[in-house]
């Protein structure tokens, strides 16, 4: 599994992923982001399930991880994964 495959995987199916400008590193975009779907206001941040995710990247890539960047913070809708070669 590659690590765009990987990244693909744990995120929701809205989001785009492909690599950055950077070598390497992991762009990720999505119109909804990442929402609480339990909530009935359409931006409220599902932190839960961005937790998940952020230890499941940090998990992965371990030695390799070096940072998640967010371009757009407002419902994780635009972050890049930065990754040591």
């Amino acid at each position: 599994m590659t690590d765009i495959e990987f990244v693909k995987k744990i995120l929701p199916d809205s989001y785009t992923v492909k690599e950055s400008n950077k070598p390497g590193s992991i762009h990720c975009v999505s119109k909804t982001g990442i929402i609480n779907k339990n909530i009935l206001f359409d931006d409220v941040e599902d932190e839960d399930h961005w937790e998940y995710i952020f230890k499941a990247i940090k998990q992965h890539f371990g030695e390799r991880f070096q940072e998640v960047y967010h371009n757009v913070c407002f419902l994780h809708k635009n972050f890049t994964i930065y990754l040591k070669k």
